[in-house]
């Protein structure tokens, strides 16, 4: 079975097109830029989390 042989029928402008491509542009930055806040905050929490587990004494040594 050969895939891609379909053919596709294209409708509507040129300007059309670009339209619905820079809503797309904007909706995947808004993905990524919330992905990456999701991040951030993963590492922020992780970061806390790492050092507010390890009790420490002045030398920097780890206290049981």
């Amino acid at each position: 079975m050969a895939f891609g042989t379909e053919r596709r029928i294209l409708t509507g402008t040129a300007a059309d097109r670009a339209v619905i491509d820079e809503g797309l542009r904007q909706y995947m930055l808004q993905v990524y830029n919330y992905m990456a806040s999701g991040l951030a905050l993963t590492g922020i929490v992780a970061y806390i989390t790492a050092n507010a587990s390890v009790v420490m004494n002045e030398a920097g040594q780890i206290i049981a």
